[in-house]
């Protein structure tokens, strides 16, 4: 039996972890669309070199946030779950 409470804790915490990745996203997009509707890209590629670098760098220092964020919520919510399940 403890090997399905384990599967049902990895099920809801990965869900957890995936509903809060797709809700950022669709948020940032959201906001992205209201401050400029059509043309990012090309906004984007008649920037500066270094203005693109600078995007480029806050997007994988946000990505690499949000994978140690995401890893702690997984290590202390499956734990939650689980302890849950099994009383």
């Amino acid at each position: 039996m403890d090997d399905r409470l384990e599967i049902l804790a990895k099920i809801l915490i990965g869900g957890l972890i995936t509903g809060i990745g797709i809700v950022l996203l669709g948020g940032i997009w959201f906001f992205l669309d209201v401050i400029q509707p059509t043309g990012k890209a090309g906004a984007f590629l008649a920037g500066s070199t270094g203005m693109q670098i600078l995007v480029i760098a806050a997007a994988l220092l946000a990505i690499f946030f949000l994978i140690i964020i995401f890893s702690t919520i997984w290590k202390k919510g499956y734990d939650y779950i689980l302890d849950k399940l099994e009383s």
